[in-house]
């Protein structure tokens, strides 16, 4: 008989591109930042409005991937892939299995999230830098105005990319 796990009312809360979120997807992710916190068929580790921000949090990797595999300007090496996963275990520590067990992933589905994190992270610093380049330091605007840009591409790739949200 399968193993018991701890009931989860399964929620699809946003649709990019051909990409659906879970509130799942959401667990993993927040655990993936805070291993420290993993309790064995827990499923309740934060707030609405924690889900609120790894909602969105989310939602902008999943549009930067999208435009990455489209246009293909960024990559992340093997090495910084097993380097950070490296690191993620040895967070988990000895629960590191318990962990995959539990939210019935593989280390794959755990490097393809990195992955994403960081191409994502990779990406939006050379965006910050193009945009900062050039700019002189005593500049007070341009760090403003940089974001200004940044935030515009990203509703940009929203448009593009058909963000749905399903939830209230």
């Amino acid at each position: 008989m399968g193993q018991l796990h701890a009931a989860v009312n399964l929620r699809i809360l946003a649709r990019v591109a051909d990409n659906s979120i879970s509130n799942r997807d959401l667990v993993i992710d927040w655990l993936l930042q805070n291993p420290k916190s993993y309790v064995k068929d827990r499923r309740d580790y934060y707030s609405k409005a924690v889900e609120d921000r790894l909602l969105q949090e989310r939602l902008i990797q999943v549009l930067v991937e999208e435009e990455n595999r489209i246009v293909g300007t960024q990559s992340v090496s093997n090495t910084d892939l097993e380097k950070e996963l490296s690191r993620m275990k040895r967070s988990f520590a000895s629960r590191w299995n318990s962990f995959l067990s539990d939210f019935e992933v593989s280390e794959l589905d755990i490097k393809k999230n990195i992955s994403r994190t960081l191409l994502v992270d990779q990406t939006l610093d050379t965006r910050m830098r193009d945009s900062l380049r050039g700019v002189s330091k005593k500049d007070d605007t341009a760090f403003a105005k940089a974001e200004d840009s940044l935030q515009s591409w990203l509703q940009q790739l929203r448009s593009r990319y058909k963000v749905q949200i399903f939830r209230n």
